[in-house]
C-alpha cells in the first residue's frame, strides 16, 4: 500500500524509518538550552533582613539575659547565709586546733594522745565553703567580688597554716616531749657530760624533722632549737677539754661553772616551748580571716537593704 500527498507515493519502509528517527525542530533546542541570568546590582533592601535580625537579637539579649544576670535582694541574703556558715566552720576549726595543740600547755606531754584528725576535717570543710562562695549570684556585683577576693586570700593563708599544723602536730608533740626533759645533773656528777650529750642527740633527732614543716613558725622554732643544741655541743666540748669538776683546780672550776651557766641559759626545754607558744599564737592571728569575712558580710547586708528599699 502506498500513501501519498500531492500525488507523491511513500512506502511503508519510509514511514517506519521516519518514526524510528524523529526530528525535533531546531527552535526547541534553543528553548530548552540554559541561559545565563542577567546580573543585577545589589541594592540596600538586601540588608534589611540581617539588620532586623541583629536588632531583634539585641532586644532578646536585653530582655532575657540581663534580668537573669542582675543581683536581687534575695541573692545578697543567700550570700550572707554562706558567710554565716563559713563563720561557724571557722569557729569549729579554731576549736579543733586548740584541742590538737593542747599538749603545749600540759606539764606532761604524751605524744600518743595527740590527734589532729578533727582539725584536718574541719579545715577541709571551711576551705570548701570558701571556694563555694565564688559561685554565689551575689558575685556578679563587683563590690562583693572585690570584698570576697580580699577575704579569700586571707582565708587561703589560714587554711594553709592549719593544714601544716595538723600535719606536724604529732611530730611537734614527740620532739617537745623529748626536748623538755633537760638534764638535771649536778656539777659534781660523774656522768654530767654524758647526760648532756645524750639529751642533745635525742632532742636534735626529733626536732630536726620540724624544719621540713610547711608552717614557717614551726621551721623557725626547730631551727632555733637546733642552733641552741649546736651551742650546747660546743660548750660541752670546751668543758671536756678543761676536765671534770671533781679534779679541776680553783681556776678551772670557775671556768667550768661559767660554761655550765651558759648551758642553762640555752633553754631548749619548757622555756623554749613557752616562747614558741607566743610565736604560734601570733602566727595564727596574722592569718585570721574573720575580720575580712565580717567586712564581706556587712557589705552584703548593706546591699540587701539597698535592694529591699
Amino acid at each position: 500500500m502506498r500513501y501519498g500527498k500531492q500525488d507523491e507515493l511513500i512506502s511503508e519502509a519510509d514511514i517506519e524509518e521516519l518514526f524510528a528517527n524523529p526530528v525535533m525542530p531546531a527552535s526547541f533546542d534553543r528553548l530548552v538550552a540554559p541561559r545565563p541570568l542577567p546580573k543585577r546590582p545589589l541594592k540596600w533592601p538586601v540588608f534589611v533582613v540581617p539588620a532586623a535580625i541583629v536588632v531583634i537579637a539585641a532586644l532578646v539579649f536585653v530582655m532575657v539575659v540581663r534580668p537573669f544576670s542582675s543581683v536581687r535582694a534575695a541573692h545578697y541574703a543567700q550570700a550572707s547565709q554562706l558567710t554565716s556558715t563559713m563563720s561557724e566552720s571557722y569557729v569549729e576549726t579554731s576549736t579543733a586546733f586548740t584541742n590538737a595543740y593542747s599538749f603545749l600547755y600540759s606539764n606532761e606531754i604524751d605524744p600518743t594522745t595527740v590527734d589532729a584528725t578533727e582539725l584536718t576535717s574541719t579545715v577541709k570543710t571551711f576551705d570548701e565553703q570558701v571556694d563555694d562562695f565564688a559561685d554565689a549570684r551575689a558575685m556578679s556585683d563587683q563590690d562583693v567580688a572585690s570584698a570576697y577576693a580580699n577575704f579569700q586570700r586571707q582565708a587561703k593563708q589560714y587554711v594553709k597554716l592549719m593544714n601544716a599544723l595538723a600535719d606536724s602536730a604529732g611530730t611537734l608533740a614527740q620532739s617537745s616531749a623529748v626536748c623538755v626533759e633537760t638534764p638535771t645533773v649536778a656539777e659534781g656528777d660523774s656522768d654530767y657530760y654524758e647526760q648532756y650529750e645524750t639529751y642533745i642527740a635525742n632532742c636534735r633527732s626529733n626536732v630536726e624533722a620540724l624544719t621540713q614543716s610547711e608552717a614557717s613558725v614551726l621551721q623557725e622554732y626547730a631551727s632555733t632549737t637546733v642552733q641552741n643544741l649546736d651551742q650546747m655541743t660546743s660548750i660541752i666540748n670546751q668543758m671536756r677539754t678543761i676536765g671534770d669538776f671533781s679534779t679541776a683546780t680553783s681556776a678551772e672550776y670557775q671556768e667550768l661553772s661559767a660554761l655550765a651557766d651558759q648551758l642553762i641559759d640555752l633553754d631548749t626545754g619548757y622555756g623554749a616551748l613557752n616562747d614558741f607558744q607566743v610565736d604560734l599564737q601570733q602566727a595564727v592571728e596574722n592569718v585570721n580571716p574573720m575580720e575580712m569575712l565580717q567586712e564581706l558580710n556587712t557589705l552584703l547586708g548593706d546591699k540587701y537593704q539597698e535592694k529591699s528599699a
